[in-house]
């Protein structure tokens, strides 16, 4: 669908208001049409102390994590801090945002005029995938659904997941300005690929005692908790390594039903 980039980074920057946050970008408005970008864990009033980059380097600045390593994921949280950048004109303001967070604002804007009819959702985007990437059309309706929970989640990517898994909804409404995401990205897809490899894949059954299940449980969301603390690499493109926060994620929604069936049952 066609998109106005100027009605849209008009309609954004008056939602934006003097001050708020895209994704991991604190916006301020300090002038008419002039704004300050930095990172929003960023102190304003340590604004001079920060590097100064102009709007052609933020797409530079978003390659690499703190540790110098690339960020397969764009809207990952784990956006470099210390740095500023002052922009003057809507369309600069559009130019800064969309390096950060590349197609965010015509994104944002298709959804506000749009709604779900701007959305693919997932069995729709996998079914239209070629190569090894078809193997993702076989995971099944549960599956998807851990999927979309375990992939998705706040502690993994800035945005707003709007797309719809299988029955399930989008990942829910917020009153904080979010960047939606209006389809599977590249790093959902490869994960439907991998998730519905582990369903095809040899079956195990493990037996231990109910109070054991639950210390696996917590286990499990205190190794998930560690992985994403802010500033931490999340290596998103791993998702074949079984220390892979998604795949961690993915595990706790697959057994959490275990678990409330074990809770029900102990207070029968």
């Amino acid at each position: 669908m066609d998109i106005d980039p100027l009605e849209a980074i008009r309609a954004l920057a008056a939602k934006l208001g003097g001050s708020n946050a895209w994704g991991q970008v604190r916006v301020e408005r300090v002038g008419e049409e002039h704004w300050r970008l930095l990172h929003a864990s960023d102190d304003l009033a340590h604004w001079a102390s920060f590097q100064s980059l102009s709007v052609a380097e933020l797409r530079e600045w978003g390659d690499r994590t703190e540790h110098g390593k690339f960020r397969a994921l764009r809207s990952a949280p784990n956006l470099r801090r210390g740095w500023r950048c002052e922009v003057s004109g809507l369309a600069s303001l559009e130019d800064a945002l969309n390096r950060l967070y590349p197609g965010s604002v015509a994104d944002w804007w298709a959804w506000e005029k749009h709604g779900a009819a701007a959305t693919t959702g997932f069995r729709e985007f996998v079914g239209r995938q070629t190569g090894m990437y078809r193997t993702a059309q076989r995971l099944s309706e549960r599956g998807a659904k851990d999927l979309g929970h375990a992939c998705c989640g706040m502690a993994l990517c800035c945005k707003l997941r709007a797309w719809t898994v299988d029955s399930s909804g989008t990942s829910g409404t917020t009153d904080a300005l979010r960047i939606p995401c209006l389809e599977p990205c590249a790093v959902a897809l490869e994960f439907a690929r991998q998730a519905a490899k582990l369903e095809s894949g040899p079956q195990m059954t493990l037996t231990i005692p109910e109070a054991e299940f639950q210390t696996l449980m917590a286990g499990l969301k205190i190794a998930l908790s560690g992985l994403t603390q802010p500033g931490e690499d999340l290596a998103e493109g791993a998702l074949g390594d079984p220390g892979n926060p998604r795949r961690i994620e993915l595990l706790l929604q697959r057994i959490r039903p275990e678990l409330q069936e074990i809770a029900r049952a102990s207070s029968e």
